[in-house]
């Protein structure tokens, strides 16, 4: 009963000194992180684009129905109009002396900016024209009507965030630049695809060919289309989090197939292929892919950790104690992404008629690979 009560003592008296600690170390780097910036001041002569016809300008653009089904597959006459568009619009850009313009593979939009320095290697900002399809049935408003709020706060429409905004951005900020006689040391340049939402085959892949036909072969950064403004990400955080993408996950399909004897469904087997591949998609479902709580996710908890109010702030300071139990709260909700490899059921089907037995069942599996896996771990992990 004594050595029961003595070790019983001593792990309390450890949980009491590293919680101690914990606290301590907290204190100390709240009260030695860098003062906050000085928040920059609107310059409304020469830093601030105030154009009135910047947002009518982007509600146009969102009525282009740009969509993308497919590789190979889009909507060709919309992608000729809305290049058009954006040629019409933007007149001090494409007559600017500096700027040049290639219609890339018929749809695709590459902007060259030269700057004054030569001797800089130049950058690169991507957008794309295209958008997916749009199922209306599952919209409040018109998919492609640009609708507004009554306040004037918010637009409706597919590519209102993926990724027209950002197409719009770009012209609109180098028109803005051009307007004040301003080029820029570093030269650049402003990419547009026309397929990204399929692959970018057509589009960005062919755009990369010319500029390496160019003797472009190297690029200060790539800039696409980064990150939302996250609110709520963790629980007590009381500001958005703005969140600067350092790396991107990769993508990958796979397809999940299942062959069996057909017949009537008057004689069933005990399973058709509709149940065998039922059940092995919510094997897939319940097994999601492992935490990974790498040096990225590390620094960007810890960036935020002093924004965090007492108690969680001692949580998120000291990752050397508390990272299974934030890495398991990091894998939940909107955060869940950033901790681990996705997986979605995106694509099911199966079957002929209602009363034959399926011959065969196939389904899509859709994963958003971790930077930290290979597809040849994802693939066997799967199997």
């Amino acid at each position: 009963m004594r050595k029961a009560l003595k070790f019983v003592c001593a792990l309390l008296s450890l949980l009491i000194a590293l919680l101690v600690v914990s606290c301590i170390r907290t204190f100390l780097l709240t009260v030695s992180r860098s003062a906050a910036p000085t928040p920059c001041h609107r310059n409304e002569s020469q830093g601030y684009i105030t154009s009135e016809d910047a947002w009518p300008r982007f509600k146009k653009a969102l009525q282009f129905r740009t969509v993308s089904n497919a590789p190979h597959v889009y909507n060709r006459k919309d992608l000729q109009e809305f290049v058009t568009f954006l040629l019409q619009s933007y007149p001090q850009v494409f007559q600017s002396p500096h700027v040049r313009r290639d219609i890339i593979n018929e749809y695709s939009l590459l902007i060259s900016v030269s700057g004054k320095n030569r001797s800089l290697t130049p950058y690169l900002l991507a957008a794309h024209l295209d958008v997916v399809p749009v199922v209306q049935e599952e919209w409040t408003h018109d998919g492609f009507g640009a609708e507004e709020e009554d306040d004037g706060s918010m637009v409706y429409a597919r590519g209102a965030i993926d990724d027209k905004s950002n197409v719009i951005a770009q012209l609109e900020a180098l028109s803005f630049l051009i307007s004040k006689g301003i080029q820029p040391q570093r030269g650049f340049f402003l990419a547009f695809g026309h397929d990204e939402e399929v692959g970018g085959h057509d589009g960005a892949a062919r755009i990369a060919e010319e500029l390496w036909k160019r003797g472009i072969h190297d690029l200060d950064f790539v800039l696409d289309e980064g990150l939302t403004v996250l609110k709520d990400l963790f629980q007590g955080l009381p500001n958005n989090i703005a969140g600067i993408g350092v790396t991107e996950k990769g993508s990958l399909h796979l397809n999940l197939s299942v062959h069996s004897e057909g017949g009537h469904s008057s004689m069933p087997p005990k399973q058709t292929s509709i149940g065998i591949l039922s059940a092995a998609l919510a094997k897939l479902e319940a097994n999601q892919h492992d935490i990974i709580f790498d040096e990225m996710t590390h620094n960007f908890v810890e960036s935020i950790s002093l924004d965090m109010p007492f108690p969680l702030n001692v949580v998120t300071s000291n990752l050397w104690l508390f990272k299974p139990l934030v890495a398991r709260a990091l894998a939940k909700g909107v955060s869940e992404s950033m901790v681990r490899t996705t997986t979605a059921v995106t694509m099911f089907q199966g079957g002929l008629k209602p009363n034959v037995i399926p011959p065969t069942a196939w389904a899509v599996i859709n994963h958003r690979i971790h930077p930290k896996q290979t597809i040849a771990e994802v693939s066997e992990t799967l199997k």
